[in-house]
């Protein structure tokens, strides 16, 4: 059997209740911890994009390895699915295997993610991931060479258009370029631009942190490392859509962490807000088109008296109107309360209209919830802070701890279902895992790479449900009633990497084990 997925674009969406916001907390393992969640909103469900290291015992999206997950979520809060990623080849590293990830991309019914990896010559790789909307990987993209490596994770939409950039730093032959990789939403690779870089130095090791593309410009932040001076900086690059830098700035031992583009109602051009970060204050300076600073917006987060840190900030632009907000989280090490998120909400002008504080009380975590540079705003204007939280335990191996995964859906005026307060209190809903899902460690594929055959088993009597889809979403097999070690032919399947989706049978809306399968034909 070959069936193809036939995707429908529907005129009227189900979109999540306007009227009702939520929160959800998802616990984690004692040993699985989060190095970065983002949560996004399509047609009516949530998608979570994270990157996990460390390894899960009670995981309620069934992870129980390092690497990176993506989750598509109900409005209920349940899990519709969840597919994991594991390509570290360090054993001796566990806890360090997967550097970073971008926020999810979503085009139409596809799902784009990006991640850093390490390699078997410790250097790290940029990987672009694809899923469709029903879970099932589509492809996945690493630019290489083999003179060269790629270390780039942020996937930037070009307008008007279904293709995207994965953006990053080009290492060859010791020097280091911007490199920017125009993907279809199949995986094919269309172009590409080379953008050098300016002041350039084999002294340091540079790094994309963000990228913004409109019609007009391509706007590039960079985060660089001097090992000759032990130093920092970071370079704001303004471009055009191809690459030609038309102006750069650099700024001394601060981080931009986000950057939106923002037309001024006097000007034809666009102009730019770009978000500074310290531990101590952000500032978000607006840029005209020639680099200009037109408005220095500094605001202080920390004194001697508190001793408060501000953790980590990003902007996001109001969908209806020129404003914008800041949303950050301010961490307090000596304080009970462990700390607090926060949303301020701009003007054009650079104005504050209001700032409200939000507590999450569910857990008790030591550490407030954060990782808010994984936000995001929704189509109805509604604002998903993403989080995760932290909680210190006495346990075997590191890292020591507690996670949660946490979302939290206010609107555009910064009330909780109608709680308005400058200081809302957050009780989450916590969802928790079903102990009768399958777990990675029970299944096993085997001959892997096959060449006529292979065959699924398991660790107990327990009767799956196995589809086949080749690397193109194609079901080629599908078997609701698997019995153990049943042989499944591949006579007619060509060579290339295929993905085995396996459920436990019986079970409505489970997340599913994915095994990938090579076929090499002698």
């Amino acid at each position: 059997m070959k069936v193809c997925s036939v995707f429908l674009v529907l005129v009227c969406h189900q979109m999540l209740a306007h009227a009702q916001n939520f929160s959800y907390v998802y616990p984690l393992a004692d040993t699985l911890n989060l190095q970065s969640s983002y949560w996004a909103e399509h047609d009516g469900a949530l998608y979570n994009y994270r990157n996990v290291f460390g390894y899960g015992k009670n995981d309620p999206f069934n992870v129980f390895e390092p690497g990176i997950s993506i989750s598509k979520i109900e409005k209920d809060g349940s899990i519709n699915w969840s597919r994991h990623i594991n390509k570290s080849v360090i054993a001796a590293e566990p806890f360090y295997q997967v550097f970073a990830s971008s926020p999810v991309l979503l085009l139409d019914s596809m799902i784009f993610g990006a991640a850093l990896f390490r390699d078997d010559d410790f250097a790290q790789r940029g990987t672009v991931f694809s899923w469709n909307d029903s879970g099932v990987q589509q492809w996945e993209y690493t630019p290489a060479s083999n003179s060269s490596y790629f270390v780039g994770d942020q996937l930037v939409k070009i307008p008007n258009s279904n293709n995207f950039y994965v953006l990053g730093i080009q290492y060859d032959d010791n020097t280091q370029q911007i490199m920017g990789y125009e993907l279809s939403r199949n995986g094919q690779l269309i172009d590409s631009i080379i953008i050098e870089i300016p002041e350039v130095s084999n002294d340091r090791e540079y790094s994309v942190i963000d990228a913004v593309l409109d019609e007009n410009h391509l706007t590039i932040a960079l985060y660089y490392i001097d090992f000759n001076s032990f130093s920092n900086a970071r370079m704001l690059l303004r471009c055009t859509p191809d690459g030609q830098i038309l102006w750069h700035k650099t700024f001394a031992s601060s981080s931009f962490w986000k950057m939106l583009p923002l037309a001024e109602k006097t000007q034809v051009n666009e102009t730019l807000i770009a978000n500074d970060l310290s531990s101590v204050q952000s500032c978000h300076q607006t840029f005209d088109p020639l680099g200009a600073v037109l408005i220095n917006n500094c605001t202080e987060y920390s004194t001697a008296a508190d001793t408060s840190i501000l953790q980590v900030s990003q902007i996001l632009p109001h969908p209806n109107s020129k404003d914008y907000y800041l949303i950050g989280i301010q961490f307090h090490p000596f304080a009970n309360d462990g700390g607090h998120n926060f949303v301020e909400r701009y003007d054009v002008n650079g104005d504050l209209i209001w700032r409200k504080i939000y507590r999450e009380e569910t857990l008790g975590l030591s550490f407030p919830l954060g990782f808010s540079e994984g936000c995001s705003i929704t189509p109805s204007g509604n604002i998903l802070i993403s989080g995760s939280g932290f909680k210190e335990v006495d346990l075997a191996p590191p890292p020591y701890g507690i996670s949660a995964v946490w979302v939290l859906s206010i609107d555009e005026n910064g009330c909780y279902n109608g709680n308005c307060s400058d200081t809302i209190v957050i009780n989450s809903i916590a969802i928790t895992k079903n102990n009768d899902l399958p777990k990675p460690d029970e299944i096993k594929i085997y001959p892997n790479p096959a060449h006529q055959f292979f065959q699924i088993e398991a660790s107990n009597e327990v009767m799956y449900s196995v589809q086949i889809h080749d690397s193109f979403g194609c079901l080629l097999y599908s078997n609701p009633n698997y019995n153990n070690l049943q042989v499944i032919h591949t006579d007619n399947w060509i060579s290339g990497i295929y993905f085995a989706h396996i459920t436990r049978n019986g079970l409505t809306n489970s997340p599913v084990v994915v095994r990938k399968i090579t076929i090499s034909r002698p």
